[in-house]
């Protein structure tokens, strides 16, 4: 009996070992992909939100074919513009739970949620945008900011 707990120990620990040494080779991106990188420049939020030029910033990463960072800048500037008109607080901290909470029971709300829904995909999903996708989801950030009429 404990000839058999002493060899089920030592290959337990050998099957833990084995786990963790191959969890800091490459094998582990066939189960877990790598992050995305971006290019975003997250000191930029750091400054006040007024003095970015929302347009500028998109057109550049359109430019570079980074659409996500196009992406975020669209949902950035949609937050901007929202609270420009004072429908949300605009903060940091906020999530876009908390934004969506403002907005409840306003014309906005509904047009908000999916736009917060195709950003948080793309931004922190594995949703992956070519140039048609790109302009197909740009035109709803733009629909919706011609709603918002700052």
């Amino acid at each position: 009996m404990a000839r058999q707990i002493l060899i089920w120990s030592i290959v337990i620990v050998c099957v833990i070992i084995v786990i963790w040494l191959l969890s800091k080779t490459e094998l582990v991106s066939l189960i877990k992909p790598k992050s995305k990188s971006t290019s975003f420049n997250f000191s930029d939020l750091i400054e006040d939100l007024d003095t970015i030029n929302f347009d500028v910033k998109i057109a550049e990463a359109f430019k570079s074919s980074d659409f996500r960072t196009a992406i975020r800048w669209h949902y950035l500037k949609t937050l901007f513009l929202l609270d420009k008109k004072q429908l949300i607080t605009f903060a940091p901290f906020k999530t876009n739970i908390d934004y969506g909470h403002e907005l409840k029971g306003k014309d906005l709300y509904q047009a908000f949620i999916k736009l917060s829904r195709i950003y948080e995909y793309v931004w922190y999903g594995q949703f992956i945008l070519n140039g048609s996708t790109y302009q197909n989801n740009a035109a709803k950030f733009n629909a919706v900011e011609k709603q918002i009429n700052v």
